[in-house]
């Protein structure tokens, strides 16, 4: 796949600070500094100088506290295997159905700012069903598509979100509604496939990747129905609309199993992609408000010869939280340290 409500409380995770010892001391210095006997007939024009530099380094002070550490980033030997590499997919299984989806979604969070000079794909949701029509999305650290439904040249805008519904009949650009300045694609080189991306730069922090279901119309007689794409920063408090994308039906039913994975995928613009390495953890999916509880979580690793998208082995995965952290390492793990291709991650009884 290379186009690539209840929350825990996201601010006590997924940012790693770098503080400067140095600015420390310099704001220290500058509060403390020792006053000499004339310091009561300083002009107050000075005083107010003296006051507005400390202020500047005490701003520096917080700005270094909410930067995120970026992820570090290496070239990967691909031993053979071909982009895009599927690192970690998991498979949740709710063991029960929603017969009348109006919103579903994922919260997931990433530990480090990625930059846009890797192709890194995180889906919370990466294939599942809506009665019998497959979508998948996320963010990615490249978005590319169309500019707009009649402007088809393929554009690289940088970081972004994605929605897209996949398979089946061959699907028409008019199922999609880009946002302002965002982009869309319809083709047939993966399966055929539609799809709505809104460039955005987002940062480490938690996030919710969420379908909510908007208006019904009919084409030709039959029922069609609009979903909406949004992606909610629970960091900082911002909810971004990614498009929508239409379906065929009016009401929809969700079966209880969902897709979440990690990939690293090719662009004409990146064909080779270094990997960044980070931490992902990704909470079960949340259905109409609700979130559907799995006992367990199958993982898999396809390695070279396996069916999916093989990779080199640089992908873990834990359990942490009630959900399933994903580590991504930006070198080939061997020995104990490099897991099997398939295993259960088993959730504590509650």
């Amino acid at each position: 796949m290379t186009d690539r409500n209840s929350v825990h409380d996201p601010k006590s995770e997924g940012h790693h600070v770098t503080i400067k010892p140095k600015l420390f001391v310099a704001v220290a210095m500058c509060l403390h500094a020792p006053r000499n006997e004339s310091e009561k007939d300083e002009p107050m024009l000075q005083k107010m100088v003296s006051i507005n530099g400390c202020l500047l380094l005490f701003l520096g002070l917080l700005s270094s506290i909410a930067s995120a550490e970026e992820a570090e980033v290496k070239r990967v030997s691909s031993g053979g295997v071909r982009l895009p590499w599927h690192t970690t997919d998991l498979y949740w299984n709710a063991g029960k159905s929603v017969p009348n989806v109006k919103t579903i979604g994922v919260t997931f969070t990433i530990d480090r700012d990625v930059p846009d000079t890797v192709n890194l794909y995180v889906a919370p949701m990466g294939g599942q069903y809506l009665n019998k029509i497959m979508f998948y999305g996320g963010i990615q650290s490249n978005v590319n598509g169309w500019p707009s439904p009649t402007e088809k040249r393929r554009v690289h805008p940088g970081p972004g979100a994605i929605f897209s519904r996949w398979g089946g009949d061959p699907v028409s650009i008019d199922a999609a509604q880009p946002v302002e300045g965002g982009l869309c694609e319809s083709a047939g080189y993966e399966g055929e496939f539609v799809s709505v991306r809104k460039p955005l730069r987002w940062k480490a922090g938690t996030y919710t990747w969420q379908l909510r279901k908007e208006k019904m119309i009919q084409i030709k007689g039959q029922p069609h129905t609009w979903f909406a794409c949004y992606l909610i920063d629970r960091t900082r408090d911002k909810e971004h609309r990614v498009g929508a994308l239409r379906f065929e039906g009016e009401t929809f039913s969700f079966n209880g199993r969902s897709t979440s994975f990690v990939e690293i995928y090719a662009t004409s613009k990146i064909p080779r992609s270094e990997v960044p390495k980070i931490s992902v953890t990704f909470q079960p999916p949340i259905v109409n408000g609700k979130s559907l509880t799995s006992r367990s979580v199958s993982v898999y690793h396809p390695r070279a010869g396996d069916r999916g998208s093989p990779s080199p082995a640089i992908g873990r995965a834990e359990v942490a939280d009630r959900g399933v952290k994903v580590e991504l390492h930006n070198e080939v793990l061997t020995g104990d340290a490099a897991p099997p291709s398939r295993y259960q991650l088993a959730f504590p009884a509650e």
